[in-house]
């Protein structure tokens, strides 16, 4: 990192719990990175509320680390695209002004709504139209809840945003939506790319509550020269809308056909691949969201990844997840009899029971830290191996996974990963892929690359990973009692949650 260059895109990627940017030119090379946190003191809590405000100066903050990091010449930048985590909430005034903080995915408030739909069947009609079950995380049933809840705010709407469309108002002065930002909220119809006409209905809103649709590959001009100089790049950028962080994630990683996927572990987790057509499952255990016209991403999300180790680290008072991984390979696969059901906040797919809670099981006197720390680290791929077996009834030739978020990390993690989803497990050379795919939509938008496909084979992958045939035994087994204690306990989860 660090040369001159003749010219240079911005990829900046606002997720749930930081802020990341980086530089790189058209053959996708690296130049500078960027990352800047969000405030608060407990990041349980801005995992559920978060201040716009902040957010936006940690997007300042991580572009201005990034391009000085670059050390190239800021007028050189062509342009630039923001990515925005999916399902987050902001209502706005007249003014344009927060009537509340953001509200992100993790925040379950909006439970009994979902709840209500879903034993009605209308929600089983909604997941057809518009590719969302129905859990809490969507804007569509908070907005439920803001009106049945807060009548006095939702008097106040004007607009209903995500955090990157708050964002993006404040550097071009327009109100505009990505198809898979708009897709996330469970009010945009998954086959005809508008705002679905019974999600409307239900939630009793006019389309002009939210901002016009476009494509990622759209183009807008800053009109924010204040905040232009404060990123550090001239005012004539182009800002390319480009897409969520999930796409993006996918985008960076380089897995961009059907037989690709993409399996992401940071604060949650997610398992994903790109298709031609809108895939509904009729199960109801995956999501579909719009990508552009002509591509879904199709996939399904974990609510409990990176957010429990945290936990545990909290827990155990232990100084980083760095130990708890050095803690957990200490011990043998299946943590000698110690299973965990990681649902800490609630499940998503491919169950999507947000009463669920989490159980530590088959402890006895002699299991130690490194027990427990091996049966966290299993749980989290035997969430994704249960979204994986759901995909792939739906795209059957998934023939690679290619990794992103924070277990990129470890070497010990993606061989488990591997022996759980007994697939090869690709490493791309970048890890960050959420920014680096942000920045190859501002590359598309600016007429670099074609198309998706096209930028996708400039992605260098930097490790792979093999499944052990003998670790893929244990890990069956395994998993197939681990299976059991959900079916087992998962009729009581509701009972834990009518106690508190």
């Amino acid at each position: 990192m660090g040369s001159t260059h003749k010219a240079w895109f911005l990829g900046i990627d606002i997720g749930t719990g930081s802020c990341k940017a980086v530089v790189a030119d058209e053959n996708l090379e690296i130049l500078g990175f960027g990352t800047s946190d969000y405030g608060g003191e407990d990041p349980r809590v801005k995992w559920l509320e978060q201040n716009v405000y902040e957010i936006l100066s940690a997007t300042i903050e991580s572009s201005l680390k990034a391009i000085d990091k670059a050390k190239v010449e800021k007028n050189k930048c062509v342009a630039l695209s923001i990515g925005g985590a999916l399902h987050t909430f902001l209502p706005v005034g007249d003014d344009g002004d927060p009537l509340t903080p953001a509200i992100t995915w993790a925040d379950v408030r909006a439970a009994g709504y979902a709840e209500r739909l879903r034993l009605s069947g209308l929600g089983l009609e909604l997941y057809k139209r518009t590719g969302c079950p129905p859990h809490p995380m969507y804007p569509f049933y908070k907005l439920l809840w803001l009106k049945e809840e807060r009548p006095e705010v939702f008097k106040k709407t004007r607009r209903i945003l995500s955090v990157k469309e708050f964002v993006f108002h404040r550097i071009t002065g327009k109100y505009a939506v990505d198809y898979s930002l708009a897709s996330g909220s469970g009010f945009l119809n998954a086959k005809t790319l508008r705002w679905d006409e019974l999600a409307l209905e239900v939630a009793g809103v006019k389309p002009d509550i939210f901002s016009p649709l476009c494509e990622p590959t759209s183009s807008f001009s800053f009109v924010n020269e204040e905040i232009a100089q404060k990123i550090g790049v001239p005012q004539k950028t182009i800002v390319v809308m480009g897409s969520s962080d999930a796409v993006n994630s996918s985008l960076g990683a380089g897995a961009v056909s059907p037989n690709q996927a993409t399996c992401m572990v940071g604060t949650s987790g997610a398992m994903r691949v790109m298709e031609r057509k809108p895939i509904i499952d009729e199960k109801m255990r995956t999501w579909c969201y719009a990508i552009e016209s002509g591509r879904w991403l199709i996939g399904g999300a974990i609510n409990n990844g990176g957010i429990i180790l945290d936990w545990l680290k909290d827990v155990l008072e232990i100084s980083s997840t760095s130990d708890i991984l050095s803690m957990a390979e200490k011990s043998e696969i299946g943590g000698k009899g110690v299973i965990c059901l990681p649902f800490f906040a609630g499940e998503r797919s491919p169950n999507w029971n947000f009463n669920a809670r989490a159980s530590i099981l088959g402890l006895t006197l002699e299991h130690k830290k490194e027990h427990i720390a091996r049966a966290f680290l299993e749980s989290i791929a035997f969430r994704l191996r249960s979204v994986q077996n759901a995909l792939s009834e739906l795209v059957p030739d998934i023939g690679e996974v290619r990794v992103s978020g924070g277990l990129t990390q470890s070497s010990f993690w993606l061989r488990m990963l591997a022996g759980v989803l007994k697939k090869e497990i690709l490493v791309p050379a970048w890890k960050e892929t959420s920014a680096l795919g942000a920045s190859i939509w501002a590359m598309i938008g600016a007429g670099v690359f074609n198309g998706l496909g096209d930028a996708s084979k400039l992605v260098k992958v930097e490790e792979k990973f093999e499944p052990d045939p003998q670790e893929v035994q244990t890990y069956d087994r395994t998993f197939r009692l681990y299976e059991k204690l959900y079916n087992l306990l998962s009729p009581i989860f509701s009972e834990f949650s009518a106690l508190y």
